[in-house]
């Protein structure tokens, strides 16, 4: 009986973990693109550009 709860809690550890590793690159994938419109945005020197979605800042 302990023996499947031990299971069931790795289990649920090991998709903890998937999670953050998840959020972590979807935050870095955000803040390339954001990185990039920016650096496209300097090339055209318009200054009123806004980025169409917000960086989440989750990471430094």
């Amino acid at each position: 009986m302990g023996g499947i709860m031990l299971k069931e809690l790795e289990m649920c550890v090991d998709m903890v973990r998937l999670g953050l590793e998840f959020v972590v690159l979807f935050t870095q994938a955000v803040k390339t693109v954001v990185h990039q419109s920016l650096d496209a945005n300097d090339n055209n020197l318009d200054y009123d550009y806004q980025v169409p979605f917000p960086y989440p800042g989750l990471l430094p």
